[in-house]
């Protein structure tokens, strides 16, 4: 599902995540406006209220662990392609994954949690929901991106390269916002996007390539012109994508 993601391949990564939900006996999520749904929520809401951060850290290991791992995972996968895309299910999946880990057992809790020896596989993944959903509200924009270097570092340690890689494309934005000198800001967005170009990671490529053209617009002027996206392809993401496809295949093709 995560490479099918990242390629951009959208659709197919919904369908292949329903197969799968499916397969495991889990209900497809609903989409925002189910009446159902609007119970549902309410009903997590009241039990999050009445629920402590100690009650949570004590919960017994789930007897069906492997299982909830995979299921979490699977919605948690799915989140980040409706954020953008989809966003009409997203209430929905998050309510399953709260629900998931109170039965068979949220920022700072989750961070205490993935602490733990056993959970050290989840903590990039942990981290990179937490700063984008949670932490940029809550906590100063340089302790945002520290968050997402460590959940980069943390990803790297065991192996999850794609989480780690978008930890780090997070950091790289949180470096700007928190006002990182532009010439620093420039030099990382370049090395990244030089990265996604080596990768194939044309999805990412393509929502980063905005950022990259926005620090250098600052630093050389709106007109200025070099091999990756302008302005104007980035306004139409097809072209966007066509661009750095493109990139990938001479970059691949010249070496």
């Amino acid at each position: 599902m995560k490479s099918l993601v990242l390629s951009g391949a959208f659709t197919e990564a919904k369908n292949l995540g329903f197969v799968i939900l499916t397969n495991l006996g889990e209900k497809l999520p609903r989409e925002l406006g189910d009446p159902s749904l609007a119970v549902d929520l309410s009903l997590m809401f009241e039990t999050l209220q009445s629920t402590t951060d100690e009650t949570i850290l004590n919960l017994s290991t789930s007897p069906q662990a492997e299982l909830d791992i995979l299921l979490v995972g699977v919605y948690n996968t799915l989140s980040h392609i409706f954020i953008g895309h989809l966003h009409k299910y997203n209430p929905d999946i998050t309510r399953r994954m709260l629900q998931i880990t109170l039965e068979n057992g949220i920022s700072k809790l989750a961070k205490r949690l993935v602490a733990r020896p056993q959970s050290h596989m989840f903590a990039s993944s942990v981290a990179l929901t937490t700063g984008f959903f949670v932490d940029w509200m809550k906590e100063p924009l340089q302790s945002v991106a520290e968050s997402h270097t460590i959940g980069h570092r943390s990803g790297l340690q065991v192996g999850d390269i794609i989480y780690a890689q978008m930890n780090n494309q997070q950091y790289i934005l949180y470096l700007y916002l928190a006002g990182q000198e532009l010439g620093t800001c420039r030099d990382q967005a370049f090395k990244l996007s030089q990265f996604n170009l080596k990768q194939k990671q044309v999805w990412r490529s393509a929502h980063h390539e905005a950022y990259h053209r926005m620090v250098v617009s600052l630093v050389e002027g709106r007109d200025f012109v070099d091999r990756f996206p302008s302005w104007a392809e980035l306004e139409n993401h097809s072209k966007t994508t066509k661009k750095m496809t493109s990139l990938w295949h001479s970059a691949h093709t010249t070496t």
